[in-house]
């Protein structure tokens, strides 16, 4: 597996850090996670490797997509992963853009939510990070699986370039190595000197792979055009 850099700078005028207010600071954090956001949408598009080129393919076609039609289609992208394994490992986590999270969440049966948070003891203690982004879990399907969502999912994809996808995955087999000291900060007076600014740099290196079982499934089509949220 290659191993790839991660890497990007911003330079800012000294008297911006000599006279701010926590300015090194501002910007550090912001490299801190724009670095986070490079290195996730590499494992999400990258070319070749990446989740959305290595997964089979679950068509949704639908010109008015409804979370009861997609349904079956979540259920339908695990089994296929879960084919793959023989119980070797869990297929227990969809992953999918917030954007479609919200829509599906906003789907009803009868008068309930089709999907929702935490509703088992078990559930609960997993998803105790809480459901804001990036920090577990955003909820559960009606048969328990866990939704993780991810706005660096591409939302211009298909024919139109308005579609994004879902994935059915296998935690466990979704492989990332990374130094222990990653991403590594640089604070340069030089060559920013010159003209008075300092130069922040943030790196790290990294390799992953998804592909030791073609076990990922991407949910993909014409049902994954911007949802649309209704009323009552």
């Amino acid at each position: 597996l290659p191993v790839q850099t991660a890497a990007g700078s911003q330079t800012i005028s000294r008297q911006s850090v000599e006279r701010g207010v926590l300015t090194e600071d501002v910007t550090a954090a912001d490299l801190f996670k724009r670095y986070a956001t490079n290195l996730d949408t590499k494992l999400i598009s990258q070319a070749t490797s990446g989740l959305t080129n290595v997964a089979g393919t679950v068509s949704y076609t639908d010109a008015s997509p409804t979370g009861a039609e997609l349904y079956p289609k979540l259920l339908g992208a695990l089994s296929a992963a879960e084919g793959v394994f023989l119980n070797e490992a869990d297929v227990d986590v969809i992953v999918m853009h917030r954007r479609r999270w919200r829509w599906l969440a906003s789907q009803m049966t009868s008068t309930w939510p089709m999907v929702g948070g935490p509703k088992t003891e078990a559930q609960q203690s997993a998803a105790s990070t809480g459901s804001r982004y990036g920090s577990g879990f955003a909820g559960f399907l009606p048969d328990g699986t866990a939704v993780v969502t991810d706005n660096n999912i591409a939302t211009n994809l298909g024919a139109g370039t308005n579609e994004d996808e879902i994935y059915a995955v296998a935690p466990s087999e979704l492989h990332l190595w990374e130094d222990p000291a990653a991403p590594m900060f640089i604070r340069a007076e030089q060559p920013a000197a010159a003209s008075l600014g300092v130069l922040f740099v943030l790196y790290g290196y990294f390799a992953y792979t998804f592909s030791r079982y073609a076990q990922v499934q991407q949910i993909s089509g014409t049902g994954s055009v911007p949802p649309t949220f209704t009323g009552v």
